[in-house]
Parts: structure tokens; C-alpha cells; sequence
């Protein structure tokens, strides 16, 4: 007898579409300007590799920067105006991009575009409205939005240069996100997204608690995920720091989509597949291993064949097909290892690492294209499979347990400082109260439910 897979309630599916349909149209002008930016902006005023480079990667440093920040204001202050207050901001850095005279203006409207940290908030905001039995596959329905806006990008991109040039891409860009401000508002109801004051379960509040908050920096699965989505975003920006030049060579702008096209549909169907795999927590680790050597695979492929259009098409779709597995596990699990008054904090923490990654990949593989074009996969290829390895570190999502303790004595006030002290534990994600019941979720192979209960009853 096979068990019927859960699906999504109505407020789920809500959430999910509505906040990766606002946060696709914003995506959209930047995935748009991939194909075409690092060949337009080597013929501006004081460009060099490595500042072509770094005007790929600068988006990524303040993003990094600010991944944090928004996060955190997000878990204290509400998810609603951390989202529409990037979106915004992110228009701002599009118009200076595409007004801009020479390279440094382009990293400066790079940088701005960066501030507009709204990633981690998305993440958060999925977390709390999705039960975990269908949080992959949540992140994944997000990934396969982002998956059409990456597809419409590169489609409409060399299109709309070709006719308008590359500024008006940034300036339809500015535009796209401003739209998503008026959509949030339409699509996403606020009922739904965590505001100003706590969120209550059963009439007791839970509390932002920075005890949790700096659990989430010495936790070694948390810090395995948030390396790999470094590694992953640095190879992915890497790759189109390079890959223009290479294509360049076979094909002109309006042909791109004969080695897009395909290549983005073999990476959907391996996200549908991947998140499905990993929803199920016995195969999670599988997952990501598998997508780890794909990845690395397709790199060292673009490394020493990408001299042959055929092969480097070839590498690049082994290459997204691994990144398309690997992507929405890392993010699910981020929700999945955290409690939910840090889930925007953790979420800030991963994709902190995410956009420092980019930053990163485009930096260097802009020093390195000086020195050949496949000096960068190279690189970037061996960082991808060095992080395949770490996944032994990785905990066993089949280890997470929910244990609910019964605490008839325990009123409101004594509960906060009961929380403070369980949520700092290294084995405990989440503690809740709901009338005498405290449920504890836990690593069980590190504590078990006598430890627990000695300790909730101790304190």
C-alpha cells in the first residue's frame, strides 16, 4: 500500500505563488541582463576583465552585505516591508545601471541594485506558511517560477539589446520591480505574512530570541548548506562571467536560445525530480550529493572542451541539471534545521553566503579570464567538488523529532525563559507552547526525551 504524497493547502499555495511571482518579475530584468552584460559592458569607458568581472559580482557583495540585516528585520519587525522596501530599492540601482557613462558607474548601480535584499525574507516567509512535509517541493515550486524568469531573461534579453540596447534592459528591469510592489499587495494577503507583532500559537507569544539566533553560527549543518549555496552561486556566476565570450564565437545574440532552451529544460525537470526525491528525508542527503558531482562534472566539461560548441552546450546542461537539484534542497533544509523566530535570521545567514558566493565567482573568474577562459571553470569546478565532500558533515533530516512534554505549572513569563534556555541547546531547533504542552523539535540522536524533560522540569 503506497502512501498518498500531502499536498499544499490553499494558504500555502497562496504565499508560495504569490511571493515567487513577485520575486520572479524582479528577477526577470536581472537574469535578462546575464547573456548580454559582461560583452556590452567590456566596451565601456575604463573597462578591464576584472572589472567586468566585478561589475557581475558587485551585486552580490551587497547583497551579501545586507542578507543579514534584512533577515533579522524581518523576524522582529514583519516580512511585508523588508519585501516591498527591495523591490524598490533594486529599481533604484536598475535606472543608475542604465543611465551609467562608464564601468564604475555600472558597479555603483551594481551595488545598489545589491541593498535590495529581500532573498532571505522570501525564504522565511515560505518557512513559516509551509508544513515540512511539503516545504521542498514549496521551494521548488518557487525555483521552477524563478526557472521561467531565468528562461524568459535569456530569451528576452539578447532581444531587447538587439533592438533598444543593453541600458533599456536595466530600465525595464527598474520597471518590473516597481510593478512587483503593486503585486505583493494584490497577490499576497497580509493575514498571511508575519507583521509587527509576534505570531501567537494558542494565545502565548513566541518571542524573537537571540539566544537562537546565535545557535545558528556554530551549527555544522547549517554552515555545510550555507557553503554550498556559496559554492553554487560563485560557479553559476562564474560561468556567465565567461560563457558570452565563449558562445560569442558560434553564435550571434537572437541564437542563444538553441543552447538556452534545452539546456533550461533539462534543468526544470531535474528540480522537479530533485525536490521530490528530497521531500522525502531518507533521500535528501542522496540529492545533493548527486547534484554536487553533476555540478562539478559539467564544470570540468566547460574547463577543457568548451573549444566545441556541442560539448559546451552539453557541460552546461550537465551543469544546471545539478544546480537545479541541489538549489531548493539547501533552501527547504535551512527552514527545516531553524525555528521559526530565527528562520529569517538563518535564512539571512545562507543567503548572506549565497550573493558572497556570486560576488566572489565573478570576481575571479574575471582575474582568471586574463589568463584563459577555462582557468575559471577549472577553478570554480574543483570548489564544487571539494564541497561535495563535505556533505558527510551534513546531519540526517530522518533524525529531526518532535516530542511534546506535559508542564502544568508553566504560565507565560516563566515560559520565555524556559524557551530562551531550550532554543539555545545545540540538539533543540524549535520549542512551542501550546496550553500545558511544550512540543520540542530535536536532533534525537543527541538528546532524548527524558534529557528533555529533565531539563523543561528543572527549569
Amino acid at each position: 500500500m503506497t502512501t498518498k504524497k500531502p499536498v499544499f493547502l490553499r494558504d500555502e499555495l497562496t504565499v508560495v505563488l504569490g511571493a515567487s511571482g513577485v520575486y520572479a518579475l524582479r528577477m526577470l530584468g536581472l537574469y535578462m541582463a546575464l547573456p548580454v552584460m559582461s560583452t556590452w559592458s567590456a566596451g565601456l569607458p575604463g573597462a578591464t576583465p576584472f572589472l567586468v568581472g566585478l561589475a557581475l559580482g558587485a551585486y552580490g557583495l551587497t547583497q551579501a552585505i545586507f542578507q543579514v540585516p534584512a533577515g533579522l528585520l524581518g523576524d522582529v519587525r514583519g516580512r511585508r516591508i523588508v519585501i516591498l522596501g527591495s523591490l524598490l530599492i533594486f529599481a533604484v540601482g536598475c535606472g543608475i545601471v542604465a543611465f551609467a557613462p562608464s564601468i564604475h558607474w555600472v558597479i555603483i548601480g551594481r551595488l545598489v541594485q545589491g541593498v535590495g535584499a529581500m532573498a532571505s525574507t522570501l525564504i522565511a516567509l515560505i518557512g513559516d506558511v509551509t508544513r515540512e512535509e511539503v516545504r521542498t517541493r514549496g521551494m521548488a515550486l518557487m525555483g521552477g517560477v524563478l526557472g521561467v524568469a531565468f528562461a524568459g531573461g535569456f530569451l528576452l534579453g539578447p532581444l531587447v539589446s538587439s533592438k533598444a540596447g543593453v541600458p533599456a534592459v536595466f530600465g525595464l528591469a527598474a520597471l518590473l520591480s516597481v510593478v512587483g510592489v503593486l503585486l505583493f499587495e494584490v497577490l499576497v494577503p497580509r493575514r498571511l505574512v508575519p507583521g509587527l507583532r509576534d505570531v501567537r500559537r494558542h494565545g502565548v507569544a513566541t518571542p524573537f530570541s537571540w539566544a537562537e539566533a546565535r545557535s545558528l553560527l556554530h551549527d555544522r549543518s547549517l554552515l555545510v548548506l550555507d557553503s554550498g549555496i556559496a559554492v553554487l552561486h560563485a560557479a553559476l556566476t562564474g560561468v556567465f562571467v565567461v560563457l558570452p565570450f565563449v558562445l560569442k564565437e558560434f553564435l550571434e545574440p537572437l541564437e542563444l536560445w538553441k543552447v538556452y532552451a534545452p539546456v533550461l529544460a533539462a534543468g526544470f525537470t531535474a528540480m522537479v525530480w530533485g525536490s521530490h526525491q528530497a521531500d522525502r528525508r531518507a533521500r535528501t542527503r542522496f540529492v545533493l550529493r548527486l547534484g554536487g558531482f553533476t555540478l562539478s562534472l559539467g564544470m570540468f566539461g566547460l574547463a577543457f572542451f568548451h573549444t566545441t560548441l556541442w560539448i559546451t552546450a552539453l557541460s552546461l546542461g550537465v551543469f544546471v541539471v545539478g544546480f537545479a537539484m541541489i538549489e531548493p534542497t539547501l533552501a527547504s533544509l535551512v527552514t527545516r534545521f531553524t525555528g521559526r523566530t530565527a528562520r529569517g535570521t538563518a535564512a539571512g545567514l545562507f543567503n548572506m553566503s549565497q550573493f558572497g558566493g556570486a560576488f566572489v565567482g565573478g570576481a575571479l573568474a574575471g582575474f582568471l579570464l586574463n589568463y584563459g577562459r577555462g582557468y575559471a571553470f577549472l577553478a570554480l569546478g574543483t570548489l564544487t567538488l571539494l564541497w561535495a565532500f563535505t556533505l558527510v558533515w551534513l546531519r540526517n533530516p530522518e533524525d529531526i523529532e518532535d516530542y511534546s512534554i506535559d508542564v502544568p505549572d508553566l504560565d507565560g513569563s516563566r515560559w520565555i525563559v524556559l524557551r530562551e534556555v531550550l532554543v539555545s541547546h545545540p540538539a533543540i531547533l524549535e520549542a512551542e507552547m501550546s496550553g500545558t504542552i511544550v512540543t520540542i523539535r530535536c536532533w534525537a540522536r543527541l538528546v532524548s526525551r527524558d534529557d528533555l524533560s529533565e531539563l523543561v522540569h528543572k527549569r
